[in-house]
């Protein structure tokens, strides 16, 4: 099993990726079929980064 500071680092990456598709234009969609994640968590991710950039 994962460690709490694996999974952590598992999403910080996972969010910085976030930002820099949508810094490229990237929609959520797109997003999550490049990342091979679920649409709904990366809508989620999207949300929040957006919300902190607006």
């Amino acid at each position: 099993m994962a460690s709490s500071k694996a999974l952590r680092r598992g999403s910080e990456t996972f969010e910085r990726r976030v930002r820099e598709l949508l810094a490229a234009g990237y929609s959520a969609s797109a997003i999550a079929k490049v990342t091979g994640k679920s649409y709904l968590h990366t809508s989620r991710i999207v949300a929040r980064v957006q919300k902190e950039t607006s």
